[in-house]
């Protein structure tokens, strides 16, 4: 397991997109010679170690990252997007527990959920749990929910449109809620995070600072370049409910 780890953290520790289909091969190789959970474990904890920590991560690491797991995924089986899916879900769980007490300067949770977006963005799961996430968000308000709430939006809410129109307008309609609360009325947080939501609703990305989509188009491109001939992401059905129970119900997407 010691030699596993230093051979995977030596490609990763290089991972950059010009070389990412070079080392998505390598990978594959160590994958082929190893048994697939051991790897699986150690790759998990590697891009956790790399990315998941107090600062926010750069959104194209997120993008390389997930890409690279796209690939396997879609090179050498469901079972290792499956795998990560459920080890970030349950990591999210865990800090959700106490979302309402992190400081807003710790972004561990936040790149948890930048991680799960990207994941949604090269296809490996169905929306469905994209709005279980956002839902498990809004049911209170505090800095750092709306936060994780605006980082979905951001990174992942005209995909989510596109998906489905209409769980959007139903999300939107619950936030709508949450605004008038007396509460919501004096969080500018709650306002601009409702003004990103009415700006996806009416596909208006000039509304959104900083917003590119361009960097994401470009890396879903490269997935389509990267998967060899005859191979595919296969998109998971899966709950968060499924992951977060997965040791006593089983895996049934294996």
């Amino acid at each position: 397991l010691r030699n596993l780890k230093r051979q995977i953290k030596g490609h990763i520790n290089r991972l950059a997109e010009a070389n990412l289909h070079r080392i998505s091969i390598d990978i594959e190789s160590i994958y082929n010679s190893n048994p697939r959970n051991d790897t699986n474990t150690v790759l998990s904890e590697i891009i956790m170690e790399s990315l998941v920590t107090n600062v926010l991560a750069k959104e194209r690491l997120v993008l390389e990252h997930s890409l690279l797991i796209a690939v396997l995924h879609a090179n050498l089986g469901s079972e290792i997007g499956a795998f990560f899916l459920q080890m970030l879900v349950e990591k999210f769980d865990k800090l959700y527990k106490n979302i309402d007490n992190l400081v807003v300067e710790n972004k561990e949770i936040d790149n948890i959920v930048f991680l799960i977006c990207h994941f949604f963005t090269f296809k490996l799961f169905k929306h469905t749990l994209i709005y279980e996430l956002l839902e498990k968000l809004i049911t209170q308000l505090s800095e750092k929910r709306i936060e994780c709430v605006l980082l979905v939006l951001k990174s992942v809410g005209f995909i989510l449109r596109k998906e489905d129109p209409l769980m959007l307008k139903e999300f939107i309609l619950k936030s709508q809620k949450l605004l008038n609360t007396q509460e919501g009325e004096k969080n500018t947080r709650v306002a601009y995070m409702m003004d990103i939501l009415l700006a996806i609703k009416n596909n208006n990305m000039t509304k959104i600072p900083q917003y590119d989509a361009s960097l994401v188009d470009h890396f879903r491109k490269l997935l389509k370049q990267f998967v060899r001939s005859g191979n595919y992401v296969t998109t998971l059905v899966i709950t968060m409910d499924d992951l977060l129970n997965a040791e006593e119900r089983g895996k049934w997407w294996l």
